[in-house]
């Protein structure tokens, strides 16, 4: 039976985390700083999360600095220790989500550096990062993560959002096989995700014709590659400063928490897609 809520939202503090779980998400990517792409968060962060919702499974960015994903070895010795910081904790994280980049003529998948982070990981869960959009070689990229053992990858398709990357993330979604679970998100939102879904599902109809398949067979009735999607759903948190204090520098601009309102939609959009299926 196919589970027809699988809305990863990512939170960068327990406002946001609790919008997210009142708003229906099955799973959550604990960060910190997600205006900077997102960093490891604090163990008091994640402690408080877990014990505020202790059946939402939640998933740990470790990202140790903004930037880059070129690391050095004293960057690795600090994921490594992040990554046993967490598992101490009880319970631990479900999961972490991590990755790690290397010139070798082309920009591709730090192997040796991945591997030391997923064996670090001990057997949890791991998504291969966004990271994975900067490789030059997308699919080869793709086989090196199934390799090292990532159970998903967060990817836009190599484009700005998922959108506009929806033809590269389906053709990752038939190379995976099943090995590997391709996870959308970059740019998704409550307007945009059933047409969105509905373009994954078109190229795969478009692909049955082409390989054979019943050229009656109506859209609906193809299985979707994608199963599961990745959002923010970020809107501009309440002030509570007055404005004065915020124009003129005392206390830094307003920073955007997850919106519930926002996820609830998007996530019934995905169940009603995925009724239809």
């Amino acid at each position: 039976i196919l589970l027809l809520n699988r809305m990863e939202i990512c939170v960068d503090s327990v406002e946001s985390a609790q919008a997210a779980v009142e708003g229906g998400a099955a799973r959550l990517e604990l960060v910190s700083a997600l205006s900077l792409g997102g960093l490891t968060p604090s163990v008091g962060l994640y402690r408080t999360i877990k014990l505020l919702h202790p059946h939402v499974p939640v998933f740990v960015m470790i990202r140790p600095r903004p930037g880059h994903f070129f690391y050095a070895e004293a960057d690795v010795a600090v994921m490594v220790g992040e990554i046993g910081v967490f598992l101490e904790q009880s319970p631990a994280p479900e999961g972490f989500v991590l990755g790690a980049l290397a010139v070798r003529g082309e920009v591709v998948l730090d192997e040796a550096v991945c591997q030391r982070l997923v064996q670090a990981c001990a057997g949890s869960q791991v998504t291969l990062h966004r990271a994975f959009d900067l490789c030059t070689n997308k699919p080869a990229a793709l086989e090196t993560a199934i390799k090292l053992g990532f159970t998903r990858v967060l990817t836009s398709g190599g484009a700005i959002t998922a959108p506009f990357g929806v033809d590269l993330i389906y053709k990752l979604s038939q190379q995976a096989l099943n090995r590997i679970t391709v996870l959308p998100g970059s740019g998704l939102t409550d307007e945009n995700v059933t047409h969105f879904l509905e373009k994954i599902r078109s190229l795969a109809a478009e692909d049955a014709v082409h390989n054979g398949g019943d050229c009656g067979l109506a859209d609906h009735r193809i299985v979707c590659p994608i199963t599961e999607l990745h959002a923010s759903c970020k809107s501009p948190a309440a002030k509570v400063a007055p404005d004065s204090l915020i124009t003129d520098g005392i206390i830094p601009h307003d920073y955007c928490v997850a919106n519930k309102l926002m996820i609830i939609s998007m996530v019934q959009k995905m169940k009603d897609f995925f009724q239809q299926s």
